[in-house]
């Protein structure tokens, strides 16, 4: 078990470009010197790009919210694992708008509950999972019931006084009823209402009561393992008064969580799920590049030093130095088809279904590069035909290109 620290934002950025640098809004300091990064950023932008004419491009471009937060976290050396769009055809990625319609509201969430399936059984429902975050610009608004006009709602807003409108706020209502987030809980909301502003300002917009739309919540099943108890501790949930291109102001939460670096397997005799000894910590061992020879062949060989599950979903990629994601790979071969294992003295037999530790060699074809002197790295990656386990079992140290010195005789 290890800590992990998670840093969350959401930001309903109403169709808005990212005019304004995010730094503070992703806790970095311009200057490059953080104390303490965090191991994982999850931002969750809603209204990017909504307008219809741009659904198509954003289709076949990231959008420049996306682009913002890749570059300003790649300075960092972070890398994108995953971008997720969802449009509001998608009826469960939308919860009703306006005070009036909160029964709406809980039948929304009913609804994503009822429809939103995972692709591993032992995981299939959102709940099922070790740990859950639910965040977004969730809708919810001040129970009609508060008999106080707009102008008394903003004046308690300035003076700071925020627990007596949310002592009416909707969401905590449901919660509390039990109609709706009951298995999830929320951290103490000391900030103001995040909406509704005037667009470039931070005055709020007079046609709607202001409330707090946009929230983080979270859920962890600490007993899913029979041997050690999960643990999430929230360090801090605020708003960024400072960001004014919506008429939202964005919600950020950070968060330390205990996870499983290890094997995890089942016990057939007592149906309990437990954790053994690390796993996946360098599994892949590469052998470093002297040379990777332009406009030819090469051949990588790497080490598998535990014994690991076949899996034809194996693959290793050639990657530019500093790459985003792992949707950054300049070519890749399946290891499963193209790996030779290279000739050793005969060792004790093994499962069929497990590779034993060895020494393996992959071909890959000649490398289209177009700039000299560019670095490039080597990545094992791992995925089981059933998607439950994915994971970078191993990572080279950057190389260069040369192109071979050839000589003519005559």
């Amino acid at each position: 078990m290890e800590d992990l620290r998670l840093y969350v934002v959401t930001y309903n950025v109403g169709t808005s470009t990212p005019e304004k640098n995010l730094h503070s809004l992703l806790s970095l300091h311009e200057s490059k010197h953080d104390k303490a990064l965090f191991d994982f950023y999850v931002v969750a932008l809603q209204e990017v790009k909504a307008q219809p004419h741009n659904l198509l491009v954003s289709a076949l471009f990231d959008d420049p919210w996306t682009n913002e937060c890749k570059e300003t976290l790649a300075k960092r050396n972070y890398r994108w694992i995953t971008l997720v769009q969802a449009y509001q055809e998608c009826g469960v990625t939308r919860v009703h708008a306006h005070d009036h319609m909160l029964k709406a509201r809980v039948e929304d969430y009913d609804a994503i509950l009822k429809d939103q399936h995972f692709h591993v059984d032992a995981h299939s429902e959102i709940f099922f999972h070790d740990y859950v975050f639910w965040m977004g610009d969730l809708n919810f608004r001040l129970l009609e019931e508060l008999d106080m006009s707009l102008e008394e709602i903003v004046a308690r807003v300035r003076k700071g006084e925020y627990q007596k409108l949310f002592d009416y706020d909707q969401l905590r209502y449901v919660m509390r009823k039990g109609d709706a987030f009951t298995e999830l809980q929320e951290g103490e909301v000391t900030f103001p209402p995040t909406f509704k502003f005037e667009v470039d300002s931070s005055f709020y917009d007079c046609k709607r009561r202001p409330a707090w739309t946009d929230r983080i919540l979270y859920k962890v099943n600490p007993n899913n393992y029979d041997n050690i108890k999960l643990k999430i501790q929230q360090n801090t949930y605020k708003s960024h008064q400072d960001y004014c291109l919506s008429d939202h102001k964005p919600v950020t939460s950070d968060f330390t969580i205990k996870i499983v670096r290890s094997k995890v397997v089942t016990d057939s005799r007592t149906r309990g799920v437990k954790v053994f000894a690390d796993y996946a910590e360098e599994v892949v061992q590469f052998k470093d590049i002297e040379y990777w020879w332009a406009d030819e062949d090469n051949t990588v060989t790497y080490t598998i030093t535990k014994e690991m599950p076949i899996t034809k979903e194996d693959w290793i990629g050639v990657f530019k130095n500093n790459f985003l994601s792992l949707d950054d790979y300049i070519i890749y071969e399946y290891v499963y088809k193209n790996a030779s294992p290279i000739p050793q003295p005969k060792q004790a037999s093994h499962s069929r279904n497990m590779v034993p530790p060895r020494e393996y060699t992959v071909r890959f074809s000649e490398l289209d590069v177009k700039t000299k002197d560019e670095l490039y790295q080597l990545v094992y990656f791992s995925e089981t035909e059933d998607k439950e386990r994915d994971q970078t079992l191993g990572l080279i140290k950057s190389f260069k290109t040369e192109k071979r010195l050839r000589f003519a005789l005559g």
